[in-house]
């Protein structure tokens, strides 16, 4: 729903896979010189993980159910998947259970091998390498969307040095396998990376508005799945795509089937931000939206007169070294020595505390009553 703040933000997910897996390639391309894997690994080798790196990329995201992260929520009733499944679970799915798998067997690579790699199972040294291309702090998948995502929507938060990055990407060996690593020169390219991710999730994906877009698309399609989930059978699952209920919200507008979220989206009708917390919102602010959260319900106001968002993300999951998470992308030193990037960068080490803003909101006829409830909450939890 971004390009409802954004008006560029008309990009699609196909093209972003396209960049995945694109980029993907060209990070494999770039470490396997430096690391001499040809050598190490042979040719067909080489070829093989150089092909399901790809395939990886491409078909990385075929499982996100319409809107994409709009559908999955921690809350139980609000996640549009059922508990034990999220979009990760159903790509590897649709990948097994349709057509793909034989265009992708096709291509000379194993789908069983694929789906090991997307899945994180399999056994082969040489995907600990791939899997860091795909899913790290540093992968191709953050590269992409920052990048592409600053581009259309008109922004400059999301930038760095894209090739500064990619030639200070190299391997090293650790026992049987080969890890990514950075050199020591891209150590502050590695920091341009993570204020980038940080400013885009504070600015862009956590706008105010956008998250209010998002909770009323998903609301709207929890109404057109009758209050359910979306279905586990993946032929019923791909019929629910950005086009099936985009014209659903448009017909439901107005008229007999008239239905309030695909009205207010449509009309522009939007609820009012009643209060916002700063972006580090502590313990006793959250507590304290707990809190209001409780009352709201009790005084029984209605999803559709009041909103408590909550939007929180870690800046980043660097370890502190390298015993906390061994797959994680260190730096390479000029003696070829692997330390942990925090362990390097003060910058990287000191931006730990999390993104974590808090936001009520609530519908124009409602906001005094609303404002009330948090002033009463608030007066509770000083003591005053």
């Amino acid at each position: 729903m971004t390009y409802l703040v954004y008006p560029g933000a008309e990009h699609t997910r196909f093209q972003h896979s396209l960049g995945v897996m694109h980029l993907s390639s060209a990070i494999f391309d770039e470490v396997a010189g430096k690391g001499d894997l040809v050598a190490k690994w042979g040719d067909e080798e080489i070829k093989r993980c150089r092909q399901l790196i790809r395939l990886y990329g491409l078909l990385h995201d075929l499982g996100h159910a319409p809107f994409s992260h709009a559908a999955e929520k921690d809350d139980p009733e609000e996640n549009l998947f059922s508990s034990d499944l999220d979009h990760e679970q159903y790509s590897r799915r649709i990948i097994q259970e349709t057509k793909i798998s034989k265009l992708v067997e096709q291509t000379g690579v194993s789908t069983r091998d694929l789906i090991g790699l997307m899945s994180g199972t399999a056994p082969d040294p040489h995907f600990r390498l791939l899997r860091q291309v795909m899913n790290s702090e540093l992968d191709v998948d953050k590269i992409d969307y920052l990048l592409r995502d600053s581009l259309f929507c008109g922004v400059a938060y999301g930038l760095f040095d894209l090739p500064r990055l990619l030639s200070s990407l190299t391997v090293y060996t650790r026992g049987t396998s080969s890890r990514l690593a950075l050199d020591e020169g891209g150590l502050q390219v590695a920091e341009a990376f993570v204020l980038a991710r940080y400013y885009m999730f504070t600015q862009v994906y956590f706008h105010r508005t956008r998250r209010l877009f998002d909770y009323m698309i998903r609301k709207f399609i929890l109404d057109l799945l009758g209050g359910g989930k979306l279905p586990v059978d993946i032929d019923q699952f791909l019929a629910w795509d950005d086009i099936r209920v985009d014209r659903e919200l448009w017909e439901r507008a107005g008229g007999r089937r008239r239905n309030h979220w695909a009205h207010a989206i449509t009309a522009r009708k939007l609820m009012k931000r009643i209060y916002e917390s700063g972006t580090h919102a502590g313990e006793l602010e959250l507590q304290r939206l707990r809190w209001t959260s409780l009352r709201l319900k009790e005084k029984g106001f209605s999803p559709t007169q009041v909103f408590v968002d909550g939007a929180y993300k870690l800046p980043h999951k660097f370890p502190r070294n390298m015993k906390d998470d061994p797959d994680a992308v260190n730096i390479l030193t000029r003696r070829g020595k692997a330390v942990a990037i925090t362990e390097r960068s003060e910058l990287v080490r000191k931006l730990t505390e999390p993104i974590n803003i808090l936001r009520v909101y609530a519908a124009r006829a409602f906001e005094k009553r609303v404002e009330k409830v948090i002033e009463e909450v608030r007066r509770i939890a000083s003591g005053s």
